[in-house]
């Protein structure tokens, strides 16, 4: 036993020797297993890369880059949309605000209703009055609970503004009579006949080149309702479009816009009712002392039946 012993710690006694002897070798070769190895690691792209500051998740459990947005946009008159922090208009025009937003969980609003909305269009926000400046503001939440907003500034143009209770009769405009009928809304601008006899068949081919002042109603002297007849069609093949001159003209809204102009002034008229009378029942108040307007129009070209009357009210008058 002591035998097994002695030639047990003799083999260990003698490797120790060697390992002692050969350790400068051992580490050498090592050293150089170990650097050819990684080397030859980099070479095929094992190791792997830092982690971008992109590819880290936020708060939100998306992407750093999905970050929240708010974007408030206007339009002036159904014209283009527009980004345009500060914006002027005139007295009477129309102006719709429409907002979009991006990883939000709800908007607020001064000045319009969103209704906790993320995105959608508020129609016909403002009536301006002249020298208003107004802001609009939309205020979104994400989900972690920060803010984000953006805003609009509207400013209306100071101009001189004709009371709808003056005198018309001391307009000097020595062209008293409307010629052209404008509903923005609607696209429609149109010639208006002034003719001078009450004859049917003299009315009826004037409609033909447009839509027709009725010759007893009030002009923009003489202070009182002026009444203006014009076609409606709705046929899908139609030659003369004077047939559709007043089409849609019961899809206005109280406040829209209509403008009538002379040869050097624009009047403004806003909408004040919308109603369909049978041809038989309607009756127009000509002896209104107020400058109004009122258009007259069947809302089929191939039936009298029925008429679509819409009374509206000066508000303003602007030289050309």
């Amino acid at each position: 036993m002591d035998y097994k012993v002695k030639k047990i710690n003799h083999i260990l006694d003698n490797l120790l020797e060697i390992l002692q002897t050969k350790k400068l070798s051992f580490f050498l070769v090592f050293f150089v297993v170990i650097t050819i190895t990684y080397g030859f690691l980099v070479l095929i792209d094992f190791v792997p890369e830092a982690p971008t500051e992109t590819d880290q998740p936020s708060v939100y459990g998306f992407l750093e880059d999905e970050v929240p947005t708010v974007t408030l946009e206007q339009r002036v008159n159904n014209g283009p949309w527009e980004t345009s922090d500060v914006v002027t208009i005139s007295t009477g025009d129309q102006i719709d605000l429409r907002w979009s937003s991006t990883s939000t969980e709800s908007c607020v609003s001064t000045g319009f209703e969103v209704n906790n909305k993320t995105e959608g269009i508020s129609n016909n926000i403002t009536e301006p009055i002249a020298g208003n400046k107004t802001v609009y503001t939309i205020l979104c939440t994400d989900r972690a609970g920060d803010e984000i907003s953006d805003h609009i500034t509207v400013t209306t143009k100071s101009v001189p503004v004709a009371s709808p209770l003056a005198d018309l009769s001391a307009n000097p405009n020595p062209n008293s009579k409307p010629q052209r009928i404008i509903i923005d809304k609607l696209d429609i601008d149109v010639k208006v006949l002034n003719p001078n006899t009450l004859d049917i068949s003299a009315l009826d081919q004037a409609l033909l080149s447009g839509v027709v002042r009725y010759p007893s109603s009030a002009d923009f002297v003489e202070k009182g309702n002026i009444v203006i007849f014009g076609h409606s069609s709705y046929l899908p093949n139609v030659i003369n479009k004077n047939f559709q001159a007043f089409n849609g003209v019961q899809n206005l809204n109280w406040g829209d816009r209509i403008r009538l102009q002379s040869a050097d002034t624009e009047y403004y008229y806003r909408v004040e009712k919308i109603y369909q009378v049978k041809a038989s029942e309607a009756v127009i108040n000509n002896q209104e002392n107020d400058p109004t307007l009122t258009i007259v129009t069947c809302n089929s070209f191939a039936s009298t039946d029925d008429r679509y009357i819409v009374e509206a009210k000066l508000i303003n008058q602007l030289p050309l």
